[in-house]
């Protein structure tokens, strides 16, 4: 890790508000193609814009370092602080300023990737990947930190959520480089990059993953029944073969009104009696509010309904 980091991560893992593990079982991916976005989150929100699925923006702002924002009141700052082929780690620190909370909550942010990928013939890819998503994080004051236990079951159905809508997204994506070699390298040629050699990596990466699905098929004697996608095309076909992305952000969670109301006079201070007292109260309504439906905008992005339960959308 850089230095300094080693201190501000396990201050996070120490002491966290909330913990949440995510995962995705046999992903029909490109490794590299997965390693590519996992780190450069910016592309993948880049190809949402162009095909019009997201106002989530991210934006490079280093080798290493990318700011994002939600376009729901949470802003981040990240750096990948660890990277090898399996394994990465992400630290951030960031805000959360809307209507759920009072008054600015600021906290900090460790996200550990992982995948395991295998052989399989019968993927596009010719792999299968497994893969793990570790959140924690730490609230910075105590009025937030309660508001975020309190919340914490509702969060962690959006966190697993976004993860396998974005595990998902990932492997159509892998799939259009596969069989549509020529509307992948239209999206690379569309990204909105800082640096040129991000829009090769990609273009080559996309190209490795069509040649070698060409390869296994010559190699099995098979015919490619692949039907083709206008390389110029980035609407609505180039949408259709993509898929669509349905991100919940933190203001979409719509808990009981009694919840909210609680839990914003913790946020602001108003609460009265002992810290071990709220802590129960805490406790009591986290384990409650597992029972509550929670329900989530559709806002900024259209998309598919989530096949999650417990997660409904309005339209």
């Amino acid at each position: 890790m850089p230095d300094g980091y080693s201190t501000a991560v396990r201050e996070v893992l120490e002491n966290p508000s909330f913990i949440r593990q995510s995962q995705c079982d046999s992903l029909q991916c490109d490794p590299n193609l997965l390693n590519f976005l996992v780190r450069h989150p910016e592309v993948m929100v880049n190809i949402w814009e162009l095909i019009g699925i997201t106002n989530i923006s991210a934006e490079r702002t280093g080798a290493n370092t990318f700011s994002a924002d939600d376009g729901a009141g949470t802003k981040c700052n990240c750096e990948l602080i660890y990277s090898e082929n399996d394994l990465h780690i992400y630290y951030g620190t960031g805000l959360y300023d809307g209507i759920l909370v009072p008054r600015t909550i600021k906290g900090r942010v460790v996200c550990v990737l992982r995948s395991n990928s295998r052989p399989n013939a019968q993927s596009h890819s010719g792999h299968l990947i497994d893969g793990t998503m570790d959140v924690f994080l730490r609230v910075d004051n105590l009025g937030a930190d309660l508001l975020t236990r309190t919340l914490g079951p509702m969060v962690g159905k959006i966190t697993d959520h976004n993860y396998q809508e974005t595990s998902r997204f990932v492997c159509q994506l892998s799939e259009v480089c596969a069989k549509h070699p020529q509307a992948a390298q239209s999206i690379a040629g569309q990204l909105n990059v800082h640096h040129e050699s991000v829009r090769n990596e990609f273009a080559a990466i996309a190209a490795q993953i069509s040649l070698q699905r060409r390869q296994r098929i010559s190699a099995q004697n098979r015919t490619d029944t692949a039907s083709p996608i206008a390389g110029s095309d980035s609407g609505a076909t180039l949408r259709e073969a993509l898929g669509s992305v349905q991100i919940a952000t933190l203001p979409d969670v719509v808990p009981s009104a009694n919840l909210v109301t609680a839990s914003a006079a913790q946020a602001s201070g108003k609460s009265t009696g002992s810290t071990a007292e709220s802590s129960r109260n805490v406790n009591s309504n986290a384990t409650a509010s597992d029972t509550y439906s929670t329900t989530i905008r559709s806002g900024a992005s259209q998309g598919v309904t989530p096949k999650m339960a417990g997660l409904h959308f309005r339209r």
